[in-house]
């Protein structure tokens, strides 16, 4: 039977861990695989984008930059249909509320798939305002 000091495997383990992380953000920063920028002029109507990329992403970065006069929502998924479930709607991992007025979002998200959909779905249908996003998938 092999003997292992008491603390090597945790030690190993911790080591294993940190060049996962390490990895990770070492590709995030290596730049997007892909990258959309969104204009939103009448947000009064719903949007609907996508991005598609050769491989698998492990993470992918979100920007909502504008002013509206009602809150919206954003929402993202895998498939075209998700985005319209009540699940996906109401999640707090694929959706985000945007505040009325000055709207400044920003955020990582990890994502797994070679697409995302991308929707914005005004809540008050007399919003008024314009909106810039920019997705990129890493």
């Amino acid at each position: 039977m092999l003997k292992v000091k008491p603390g090597t495997m945790t030690k190993y383990v911790f080591i294993a861990l940190l060049c996962t992380l390490a990895s990770c953000n070492i590709l995030s920063e290596m730049g997007p695989q892909a990258k959309v920028s969104i204009t939103i002029n009448d947000v009064q109507k719903e949007q609907i984008d996508s991005i598609k990329v050769q491989d698998f992403t492990h993470t992918f970065r979100l920007v909502v930059k504008g002013q509206i006069s009602d809150s919206a929502k954003v929402v993202w998924s895998h498939s075209r249909d998700s985005l319209y479930s009540p699940g996906v709607l109401n999640s707090i991992y694929n959706s985000e509320t945007l505040q009325k007025g000055k709207v400044n979002l920003e955020f990582r998200h990890d994502y797994y798939s070679k697409i995302l959909y991308f929707r914005y779905l005004p809540l008050n249908p007399n919003t008024k305002g314009n909106l810039k996003a920019q997705i990129m998938l890493f």
